[in-house]
């Protein structure tokens, strides 16, 4: 678990950037398109507070697609949101 907050910006930064890199892979999936949105937002952000939240509107928009990439993004919000709310404790 990383406590370092600019650690944790960078980790959703990165996650952003893997879901908007995947978006052009799946033109049909009109919920992956949402997320990409989000995630474009997302890279604007560095306040752990709105990352938290933005988390949710990505993860939402996810919770649909399948495949390898899927898991593997879906299982990393999943973390990082996790470790954010271990660092606001």
């Amino acid at each position: 678990m990383t406590t370092n907050p600019i650690e944790l910006v960078k980790r959703f930064h990165d996650i952003c950037r893997r879901v908007i890199k995947a978006q052009p892979e799946h033109p049909g999936n009109y919920l992956l398109q949402h997320a990409s949105v989000y995630s474009k937002v997302g890279l604007e952000m560095d306040d752990l507070h709105y990352i938290d939240a933005q988390i949710l509107y990505i993860r939402v928009n996810l919770k649909s697609w399948r495949g390898d990439t899927a898991r593997s993004l879906k299982g990393d919000l999943k973390k990082l949101e996790g470790d954010i709310n271990a660092y606001h404790k």
